[in-house]
């Protein structure tokens, strides 16, 4: 159980943002998991398999956001569910 840094290489988003407007909100984020990128080929195929991101079954990860508040000095904070694996 250690950190394991990497970075999803793909990823589209729809936001609609204003910050006097902060209710009417809206951030959603499609990931597809297949681009997921941990810097090693043998760590990359084993998360793409079925005990991690399982990509042959569920291509796609996603993020909607259900709550977007202000966190001051110009910094806003998302809050919403992220779905991985239809969980």
């Amino acid at each position: 159980m250690t950190p394991a840094p990497g970075t999803f290489r793909r990823f589209a988003a729809s936001v609609r943002f204003d910050p006097e407007r902060l209710a009417e909100s809206r951030i959603d984020v499609v990931i597809p998991t297949a681009s997921a990128d941990m810097s090693s080929d043998e760590v990359n195929r084993a998360i793409r398999g079925p005990d991690w991101f399982d990509v042959a079954r569920h291509p796609d990860a996603a993020f909607r956001a259900t709550e977007v508040r202000a966190a001051g000095s110009g910094r806003y904070v998302a809050r919403g569910t992220l779905t991985v694996k239809a969980i």
